[in-house]
């Protein structure tokens, strides 16, 4: 288990992409079956996911069972929590559920399906 805080370099140093899509601000909490993140990305003016400036490029397969409670994550003006817990994962691919919550209310939740890569 390790828990401790990941900076945003640091955050980028481990991504195949770089900033401006990096849009977790830290890593607050990880072990083998569950990580924490802050992002704040949401309330940049700059936020390339604002300006339709979204790669094509990706290892998220699928997202699934998706639920919204809001319309718009970029009105919110606190820090977005991101909890991801493993499901299943079967050495080609892992399914996670997460939530994504400022100030401790769930705002949009759902599945993913990631495929790792060969």
């Amino acid at each position: 288990m390790s828990s401790g805080l990941l900076g945003v370099n640091k955050i980028a140093s481990l991504l195949p992409h770089s900033e401006p899509m990096v849009l977790l601000s830290e890593v607050s909490y990880w072990d083998s079956k569950l990580i924490r993140c802050v992002a704040l990305s949401h309330m940049d003016g700059f936020n390339p996911l604002r300006s339709g400036g979204v790669p094509r490029e990706g290892f998220v397969t699928i997202t699934s069972n998706l639920r919204a409670h809001i319309d718009r994550l970029d009105l919110l003006c606190f820090q977005l929590e991101i909890c991801v817990r493993l499901s299943e994962c079967n050495g080609d691919s892992s399914s996670y559920q997460f939530e994504i919550e400022p100030n401790g209310a769930t705002v949009i939740e759902g599945e993913l399906l990631i495929v790792l890569a060969q």
